[in-house]
C-alpha cells in the first residue's frame, strides 16, 4: 500500500546518454567505517512520523525504528505472504467481527519500556484520531481492547480480505506512549515525532537533518539486535548521476532508482551490482476532471490516444517494464489481459479534440514534482506527444514537499506512480478512484458513484466473484479516462557487492530491512 498510491512516486527519469558527474549531496566524508550502511536516496526526507507520511523516503527511515503487529514475508523481491512481527499469533473470531492478537513478550522500546498490549491500543487510537495518512488503512476498524498484558483484539465493523495485509504497513507502526511527555497543545507528541523516533524497532534515529540527512543507530533496548550494521546513514542525493559516481567510488553502499542509462554504467564498475525486478507499480498520467478543458471527457481520451506507450518503453525505460493490459498490473486480482493495451493513434486524438472545439495551441500545464531540479524524462516525453497533436504544453515544477498541490487538485497533469504494495486491487481503487479520497489520494478529483458501489460490494465477497467485479470497475474507469495508463514498471537498485541479504521487497522500494544485512570481505 506504499500509499504512494502514489504513495510512492519513485519516477524514472531515465537519460539522454551516458553518466556524467554533476553536483550533488557529497557523502566522501562519512567515516568509512565497515559496519557503517550509507545509503543514498533521490528525495527529500521530511516527517519521520510513520502515520503521518505517505512517503516511502520517509517511511525508509523510520520503519528500522519501528515494528508492527505483522510483517511481509520477502522472497526473490516478491510478497509471499504474512508473519508476526510483534504478534506471535492471532485468531479471527468466527463470525470475522474481530481478530485477537496475542504479543511476543520482551519487545522493548528504545528508552527500555516493554511493548504491551495497552502500547498497541493506544497506537491504533492515536492514529485514528490523528486523520492522517495511516488512519485510511483502518477504516475498517470499530474498536480496539486488551484482555491482558500481551493481549489485544481489534474490532472490524465490516470484514475485508485483506485487513492482514494492510496491518503490516510502516504507516501503522506501535510507538512508545510516554510520547505523551512530549505533547503540544494536546498532539498525543505527534509534532515531536516528525523529527525524533520512539519504537521497538532494531534501531533509533540519533539525528535528523530535515529533506537531507538520517543516522540510525543500534536500538540496545530491542529484543531482534542488528546483525551487523550499527550504524546507518540515509542522505537525500537528488541527482541520479551524483548517486552513481558515489556508490561506484565505494562512498555510498545502496543507491535507489537505477535507471536504464545508469544501470548500464553501473554494471561495468568493479564492486557494483544492479538488481532489476517486476514491480507491482503503475505509473499514471493523472488528469484532473475538475479542470475547465479535462471535463470534458474527448479530451481525456484524446490525451491518451496521442501518447506512444512502446516508444516510451523502449527509449525512456530502455524495455525495463511492460505494456498494461487496461490499469491493474499482472500477479493482482483483477488483472484482464482480454483488455488491449492502450492505442496510440494521433490522428484520432486530432479529431476528437476537433469534435470537442480544442483549437490548436490551447494550453494545458504538466505539473512536475521533482526535487532534482529538472522534470523526468517521462514528462518531458509526455510533453512531446502532446505538441504533436497541437496542444501546447507547459511544464511546471514542484517538490515533493509541495504535493499538497496535487492534493488539492491545483494542476492539469501530473505523471505519477501508483504502488500495489500487496497483491489486491483495493489500493488502486480506493486511494486513487473513490470519490471519498478526492482532496486526499484521488488526484484527479474523479467521482463515480456506480463505481463506488461496485468496489464496496466486491469487498463484501472473495475469490473469483470479487475479482470480477474489480474487472468490471477497472472498464468503468477506463471508459471515463481520470488517468491515463503508461506502464508496469520495473524496481532497481544498485548495492556495493559486499553487501548482503538486503531482503528488498519491489513492491516498497527504498524499503530494506537493515538488521538483516550484513558486509564481507569482497
Amino acid at each position: 500500500m506504499t500509499m504512494e498510491f502514489g504513495r510512492r512516486t519513485m519516477l524514472g527519469a531515465g537519460l539522454a546518454g551516458g553518466v556524467t558527474l554533476l553536483s550533488g549531496c557529497d557523502v566522501s566524508d562519512i567515516p568509512k567505517d565497515p559496519r557503517r550502511l550509507v545509503i543514498a536516496l533521490p528525495q527529500e526526507m521530511s516527517v519521520l512520523d510513520p502515520s503521518a507520511t505517505l512517503s516511502m523516503v520517509d517511511l525508509a527511515c523510520s520503519q528500522a525504528a519501528y515494528q508492527r503487529l505483522l510483517v511481509p514475508i520477502v522472497r526473490n523481491g516478491r510478497f509471499a505472504g504474512i508473519t508476526g512481527d510483534l504478534a506471535e499469533r492471532w485468531v479471527w473470531a468466527p463470525d470475522k467481527s474481530s481478530v485477537t492478537f496475542y504479543l511476543k513478550p520482551g519487545n522493548r522500546f528504545d528508552d527500555g519500556s516493554e511493548v504491551t498490549s495497552a502500547a498497541v491500543a493506544f497506537s491504533l487510537d492515536r492514529i485514528v484520531k490523528q486523520k492522517k495518512t495511516a488512519s485510511q488503512a483502518l477504516f475498517w476498524l470499530a474498536g480496539v481492547e486488551t484482555t491482558d498484558t500481551y493481549t489485544v483484539s481489534m474490532k472490524a465493523s465490516i470484514f475485508l480480505p485483506f485487513i492482514e495485509h494492510m496491518l503490516w504497513h510502516p504507516g501503522l507502526s506501535i510507538v512508545n506512549p510516554k510520547i505523551v511527555d512530549q505533547a503540544v497543545s494536546g498532539d498525543q507528541g505527534s509534532a515531536w515525532l516528525r523529527e525524533n523516533t520512539a519504537g521497538s524497532g532494531s534501531y533509533r534515529v540519533s539525528s535528523f537533518q530535515s529533506r537531507a540527512a538520517v543516522e540510525l543507530k543500534t536500538n540496545h533496548h530491542a529484543l531482534i539486535k542488528p546483525r551487523y550494521f550499527e550504524t546507518v546513514d540515509i542522505r537525500t542525493v537528488r541527482d541520479e548521476n551524483s548517486r552513481s559516481m558515489q556508490i561506484a567510488s565505494g562512498d555510498v553502499d545502496i543507491v535507489e532508482s537505477v535507471r536504464t542509462f545508469q544501470g548500464q554504467w553501473l554494471r561495468k564498475q568493479p564492486g557494483v551490482e544492479t538488481t532489476i525486478g517486476p514491480a507491482p507499480h503503475v505509473l499514471l498520467l493523472y488528469l484532473n476532471t475538475k479542470a475547465p478543458i479535462l471535463r470534458d471527457v474527448r479530451v481525456r481520451k484524446a490525451i491518451s490516444l496521442a501518447i506512444d506507450r512502446k516508444r516510451l518503453l523502449d527509449t525512456v525505460y530502455g524495455k525495463e517494464g511492460e505494456l498494461l493490459n487496461g490499469l491493474i498490473p499482472t500477479g493482482v486480482p483483477g488483472h484482464d489481459p482480454s483488455i488491449p493495451v492502450s492505442r496510440y493513434d494521433p490522428d484520432a486524438a486530432r479529431a476528437l479534440l476537433k469534435e470537442a472545439g480544442i483549437k490548436a495551441g490551447t494550453k494545458l500545464t504538466i505539473t512536475a514534482v521533482t526535487d532534482s531540479g529538472n522534470p523526468s524524462t517521462t514528462t518531458l516525453a509526455i510533453q512531446d506527444f502532446l505538441s504533436k497533436i497541437g496542444l501546447n504544453i507547459e511544464i511546471r515544477q514542484i517538490s515533493s514537499s509541495a504535493r499538497s498541490q496535487l492534493v488539492a487538485g491545483d494542476f492539469d497533469m501530473s505523471v505519477q506512480s501508483l504502488s500495489i504494495d500487496f497483491p489486491d486491487p483495493w489500493l488502486m481503487f480506493n486511494f486513487a478512484f473513490n470519490s471519498a479520497s478526492i482532496g486526499a489520494t484521488n488526484y484527479a478529483q474523479y467521482a463515480n458513484a456506480e463505481l463506488d458501489k461496485l468496489t464496496m460490494q466486491a469487498d463484501q465477497r472473495e475469490g473469483t466473484a470479487r475479482e470480477a467485479m474489480y474487472q468490471e470497475a477497472q472498464r468503468m474507469v477506463l471508459a471515463d479516462v481520470p488517468v491515463v495508463p503508461l506502464l508496469q514498471m520495473f524496481g532497481s537498485y544498485a548495492k556495493r557487492k559486499d553487501v548482503q541479504n538486503p531482503n528488498y521487497n519491489f513492491a516498497m522500494p527504498v524499503i530494506h530491512d537493515f538488521k538483516t544485512m550484513y558486509r564481507t570481505s569482497n
